[in-house]
C-alpha cells in the first residue's frame, strides 16, 4: 500500500485500528514511509496502543513512523513515550530525527537509563539536535561501561562542537576500545583544536586501521582549519 502513495492513506489509517497486531505494525511503518503529515494524529494515537499481546511493537512502529515524518506536533507525545519501557529507544531515535530542543532535558535524563541501547539512542539524538546544554552529560557518558554508548557520546560531542569537550575527547583517545578511540579522534577533527595533535600523532602508529585512519583524518582537518584562521 505504501507504494501506491497518497491514495492508500485512508486504508492505512484504518489499518491502524485492525485487530491484528502485525497489520497495525505494518500500517504504521507504511505511513512512516509515505511521510504524509495527515497521518500524524493517528500515529500519535497509536503510541497508546495497548490492545493484546505484544502491542508494544505497534507503539514502537508508531514512534519510528513519527520520526520519519518529522512533524513537530509529535514531539510532546514522543517525550512522553520516553517513559514507555518498551518504546523508549524508538522514541529517543525519533526525537533525534525531529531535532526539537524541547526534547533535550528528557534525552539527557535518558542517558542514565538502565538499557545501554536507550542510552546510545539518547546520545545520538542529542548529537543530532546539537544543543550545548547536553555537553556536560555527554562528557560524563564518555565513561559509560558500554563502548556503544561511549562511541555515541564521542560522536555527539563532535557534532555539537563545543570546545569544552576537547580535553575529555583527548582523554578518550586512550579508551580500551578501538572504536571509541576512533570516534574520539573523528570528533576532535571536527572540533579543530590543535592541542589534540600530539596525542593524535601517537595514534598514527596504532595497529588498528580504524584508529590510525581516524587520527590521520583528524590531523588533516585540524591543520586545514588552522590554515584558514580556525574557522569551521
Amino acid at each position: 500500500l505504501a507504494k501506491i502513495g497518497a491514495p492508500a492513506m485512508p486504508a492505512l489509517i484504518q489499518a491502524l485500528g485492525d485487530s491484528d497486531r502485525d497489520v497495525r505494525c505494518a500500517a504504521a511503518g507504511a505511513l512512516g514511509e509515505l511521510g504524509d503529515p495527515q497521518a500524524v494524529p493517528h500515529l500519535i494515537q497509536a503510541l497508546g496502543d495497548n490492545r493484546g499481546w505484544r502491542s508494544e511493537y505497534v507503539r514502537a512502529a508508531a514512534a519510528k513512523a513519527l520520526g520519519a515524518i518529522g512533524d513537530p506536533q509529535a514531539v510532546p507525545h514522543l517525550i512522553q513515550a520516553l517513559g514507555d519501557w518498551y518504546v523508549r529507544r524508538a522514541a529517543a531515535e525519533a526525537l533525534g530525527e525531529l531535532g526539537d530542543p524541547q526534547a533535550v532535558p528528557h534525552l539527557i535524563q535518558a542517558l542514565g537509563d538502565s538499557d545501554r541501547d536507550v542510552r546510545r539512542a539518547a546520545a545520538e539524538a542529542l548529537g543530532a539536535i546539537g544543543d550545548p546544554q547536553a555537553v556536560p552529560h555527554l562528557i560524563q557518558a564518555l565513561g559509560d561501561w558500554s563502548e556503544d554508548v561511549r562511541c555515541a557520546a564521542a560522536e555527539a560531542l563532535g557534532a555539537i562542537g563545543d570546545p569544552h569537550a576537547v580535553p575529555h575527547l583527548i582523554q578518550a583517545l586512550g579508551d580500551k576500545d578501538e572504536d571509541v578511540r576512533a570516534a574520539a579522534a573523528e570528533a576532535l577533527g571536527k572540533l579543530g583544536d590543535p592541542q589534540a595533535i600530539p596525542r593524535l600523532k601517537k595514534m598514527l602508529k596504532s595497529r588498528y586501521g580504524v584508529v590510525s585512519a581516524a587520527a590521520q583524518r583528524a590531523i588533516q582537518q585540524i591543520n586545514a582549519r588552522s590554515a584558514h584562521g580556525n574557522q569551521p
